[in-house]
């Protein structure tokens, strides 16, 4: 299912009890995309060695970085996972509290080295 991130028109999955949400910028059939151009992620709310529920949603059209940061926030997310990262969105990140991650590769693999304790945060 898609959805715009909006309150008033989409339901967010329920952050669980003990679970993280991680957030990984979805490519559309390719390799993960840099932060910068992330328009389309997947939240998976991850408990444990699994990933518990997923949902695919989207920032605005034109978000800069501190609307996307803003947005994660409201999420909740605890981390993010992208191909690369400007110094000053990880700045940014790292002052909102959440975790920045890089990987090449899509967003199956990402999630799964992330729940095996595989990927190190960048910051």
């Amino acid at each position: 299912m898609f959805h715009l991130f909006d309150r008033n028109k989409s339901k967010v999955i329920d952050k669980e009890e003990g679970a993280e949400f991680v957030i990984v910028g979805f490519p559309g059939g390719g390799l993960i995309p840099d932060f910068e151009n992330i328009d389309h992620f997947e939240l998976f709310c991850v408990r444990g060695p699994k990933a518990v529920k997923k949902q695919m949603l989207r920032f605005p059209e034109n978000a800069d970085t501190n609307e996307r940061i803003r947005m994660m926030k409201e999420l909740s997310a605890d981390a993010v996972i992208a191909a690369k990262f400007l110094s000053r969105d990880l700045a940014q990140l790292k002052g909102a509290g959440i975790r920045a991650y890089t990987f090449d590769g899509g967003p199956g693999a990402a999630i799964r080295d992330y729940r095996k304790g595989l990927l190190k945060s960048i910051y």
